[in-house]
């Protein structure tokens, strides 16, 4: 494998997360499914989130990535 082929695997990794990140919804949405709510939110923390830059914060903007007011850490 060349640096491009890498760099092209890479690229689309890290696209394709943005992309899942920024349109899938909250594990919290689906509270009425524990079981599911757990694999979901794996899913989203250790697979989505970590390969993904995050543009959920622009797609909605109520959601930052910084800490909000109360002192709490922002989802």
């Amino acid at each position: 494998m060349t640096f491009h082929a890498v760099r092209d695997v890479i690229t689309d990794v890290v696209t394709i997360g943005s992309l899942l990140y920024s349109v899938l919804p909250d594990w919290e949405s689906f509270s009425d499914y524990p079981a599911f709510q757990k694999c979901y939110k794996f899913f989203m923390l250790f697979v989505v989130k970590t390969s993904s830059v995050n543009f959920r914060s622009m797609v909605h903007p109520k959601i930052q990535a910084t800490s909000n007011e109360a002192g709490t850490e922002s989802r």
